[in-house]
């Protein structure tokens, strides 16, 4: 019985890092008309590869974040830093692990005409969304597959164990692997939502003011730029409500921002 038991983890390990594994291949072979876009980036015909990129972003039924990645590079040679920052945001929402992609962000980032300080997140939060960012929302929820398993499994072992010891065992294995799952399932259920919606945009025109509310006779709160990553809240009409990484609130043109 506990070689079985040795053996069970053994495989729930090993998902876990096939999980790891498969999350962190690279995506499908470029297409030809992703190389066109590439040859015509490269060449500097900066107008024709943002042109096939959007294009191939329209045909393609999934996101991907080496389309997002390339056409944020090529926004950038364009001189379009707010659409640069909005493709490369996106492709690291896809690929939160990625180097290269975070590094690239960081460098369009530290362009942004606007320095708002932002407030700190409470530490456990800031260590979930880490840890929500490590795997694919079906990763997490196979593993929390696995650990109702392991559930079921130390269930087994308390019913049908042959000694006291054995049936203590499988109790206390059954309620961990039970209080393992609710993470791997949160995590999940966290990071599909997050795919479905980001609910954050970016500024992509030069300047806009943040008004008060949702009228152009509004006292403006300040200049915001392109760039500014900023948490959709609400909207009316061709206005929405946008909150700055300060905590700020205010009410911009829908033209303004682009959501994540």
């Amino acid at each position: 019985m506990r070689k079985k038991i040795h053996i069970f983890f053994l495989c729930f390990a090993s998902q876990f890092s096939c999980g790891t594994m498969l999350f962190a291949q690279p995506t499908n072979a470029l297409s030809t008309a992703f190389a066109q876009a590439k040859r015509a980036a490269d060449s500097g015909n900066t107008a024709e590869a943002i042109r096939l990129y959007n294009g191939l972003l329209s045909a393609n039924q999934q996101k991907n974040a080496v389309l997002e990645y390339n056409i944020g590079n090529t926004y950038y040679k364009n001189k379009e830093l707010g659409k640069a920052i909005l493709h490369t945001e996106r492709a690291f929402a896809l690929t939160p692990n990625d180097a290269d992609i975070a590094n690239n962000l960081s460098f369009l980032r530290a362009q942004c005409r606007d320095d708002i300080v932002q407030i700190d997140e409470f530490f456990l939060v800031r260590w979930l969304r880490r840890l929500r960012k490590f795997l694919a929302a079906d990763t997490w929820a196979t593993l929390g597959i696995f650990s109702l398993w392991a559930f079921g499994a130390g269930g087994l072992v308390w019913i049908f164990g042959r000694t006291r010891e054995w049936k203590q065992r499988g109790f206390l294995y059954a309620n961990v692997a039970l209080l393992v799952s609710i993470l791997p399932f949160s995590l999940a259920y966290w990071q599909q939502k997050i795919d479905a919606d980001s609910g954050y945009g970016v500024v992509i025109i030069a300047e806009t003011a943040l008004r008060s509310a949702p009228d152009l006779e509004s006292s403006d709160v300040l200049k915001i730029h392109e760039g500014l990553k900023v948490s959709l809240l609400d909207a009316i009409g061709e206005w929405r409500k946008v909150g700055l990484p300060n905590g700020e609130e205010g009410w911009i043109l829908g033209a303004a921002v682009e959501k994540i």
